[in-house]
């Protein structure tokens, strides 16, 4: 299969840090204060020191998206806040319980719908951005509710930014949507069957650990990518248990809803979105991290980025599936809900079972049948222009061999080798005693056998011929 069926677990955290070193970060914003405040004396701005040191403020810029105001003095302890405001009068308005670290910086104006604010050093350099947006959160606007940084690592994005869960936020302490990293980096999901040879493509994904106890997690930016790389279809927030599935469906919206099952998301975007022939299929979580990926093709997938095939990421660790044998309607879908790196992994489901446990928990494919149905003339005699005509069924198509041996087991003719066959139930192969070269062998018994090889093992059958001389 390919790595992580196929996979790879990458565990990195994609920190972007664009804007300097981001020691020091904007974590907390009260863009629109409550009315009984009012709106522009109300606001105020919460810096978080991200280091294990004190960073020392003094001198450094606050720019509201208009104008420039100078924090005179101010430390931060490490992981600690400090919160810009106009005035202390007006800020203990709000009844903030505990000992907060401001820092008056005089009137400033923070637009109620979007605006871009910016925090720089002594020495003008540009320590961290914010370009935020009402819509980031949900009822921020004359609510009293802040806009928090769920991840203070995290980039200034609508991802890692929410509307705050109590009223006029959390300044001075760690945010009310702040983002359990470690809870996050626990879920473990697998794909574990995909369907991309019917009319409206889906992707079920299989919650093997919460992280939880089993109690359940929230997931919240996970998204999947594909080969087309046109768009990332994001995982919309919902809750996830331990052994639930969730079915991401793809469609036209408002023709293909459905009801959903198990968890079912409904992620829509053209019918033909997975590609049957090659074509891989990756989780992320909401850390940019892999969390499990598939990838299958018709032929060996590339070994370098060189091939045709260089968007295709991960590698299989031996043959890959072939799609080619995956009929209309059918899945491939994850034998157990493990994952060994190896094709054993997977198999092609002739009931796909979306939102439900696989029907595979799967049998091995049975082998193909060849077996010897009826002989004429058993006994024949070459000189009398006579020969042995052999009559045998095949249950499934293979790769059948038909072989003639001495008594001694000496191989003495190939009547068929290696020939690609399809399910018969009345085969014919005859035999006129000659050997490899042409010459007539001499009188006695042989043995014929034939052989059956194909996906699930071989199978044999064998009867004994006897060759006569002429009367």
């Amino acid at each position: 299969m390919w790595k992580r069926v196929i996979i790879v677990l990458l565990v990195a955290i994609k920190v972007e840090a664009a804007w300097g070193q981001k020691t020091i970060i904007i974590n907390e914003i009260m863009y629109d204060a409550p009315s009984f405040i009012g709106d522009t004396n109300g606001e105020w701005v919460e810096l978080y020191n991200t280091t294990d040191h004190e960073v020392y403020v003094s001198n450094w810029v606050f720019n509201d998206g208009g104008s420039d105001k100078t924090i005179r003095s101010g430390t931060i302890t490490p992981y600690g806040y400090l919160v810009l405001i106009e005035k202390v009068g007006t800020f203990t308005t709000y009844n903030y319980t505990g000992t907060i670290n401001t820092v008056e910086i005089g009137k400033f104006f923070l637009d109620d719908s979007t605006d871009t604010l910016t925090l720089k050093d002594a020495s003008s350099n540009i320590i961290d951005k914010l370009e935020y947006d009402k819509k980031w959160g949900v009822g921020t606007m004359n609510s009293g509710r802040t806009l928090e940084k769920i991840y203070p690592l995290g980039s200034n994005t609508d991802f890692y930014w929410d509307s705050s869960k109590i009223p006029y936020g959390s300044p001075g302490q760690q945010n009310s949507v702040y983002l359990d990293i470690p809870a996050i980096q626990k879920v473990k999901l697998l794909i574990n069957e995909i369907m991309f040879s019917d009319s409206h493509d889906w992707v079920e994904v299989y919650c093997l650990d919460d992280g939880n106890s089993g109690n359940g997690v929230k997931i919240n930016g996970f998204y999947f990518d594909d080969l087309d790389g046109d768009e990332d279809k994001v995982v919309g927030t919902c809750n996830i248990r331990s052994g639930e599935f969730l079915l991401l469906h793809y469609g036209i919206q408002g023709q293909d809803d459905t009801e959903g099952i198990n968890g079912k998301i409904n992620l829509f975007a053209q019918n033909d979105f997975i590609t049957s022939t090659t074509d891989q299929m990756v989780i992320y979580n909401s850390l940019d991290e892999i969390i499990d990926a598939v990838c299958w093709a018709n032929d060996n997938p590339p070994q370098s980025e060189i091939d045709d095939l260089s968007t295709l990421t991960y590698v299989w660790q031996g043959e890959p599936i072939d799609s080619t044998k995956v009929s209309a309607r059918q899945s491939i879908a994850r034998n157990l809900n493990v994952d060994t790196d190896t094709k054993n992994d997977w198999s092609v489901a002739s009931v796909p079972t979306p939102g439900l446990a696989n029907n595979l928990t799967f049998q091995a494919a049975e082998p193909a049948q060849i077996k010897v149905v009826n002989i004429i003339n058993k006994t024949f005699a070459p000189e009398e222009n006579k020969q042995v005509t052999i009559i045998y069924s095949l249950s499934k198509a293979s790769e059948v061999s038909i072989r003639i041996y001495d008594i001694r087991g000496r191989l003495v003719k190939r009547l068929i080798e290696q020939e690609y066959q399809v399910a018969n139930e009345n085969n014919i192969i005859s035999w006129d005693g000659e050997d490899e070269s042409g010459n007539i062998l001499p009188v006695g018994v042989y043995i014929c056998y034939l052989e059956a090889v194909g996906e699930g093992g071989a199978s044999s059958d064998k009867v004994i011929l006897i060759l006569a001389k002429r009367l």
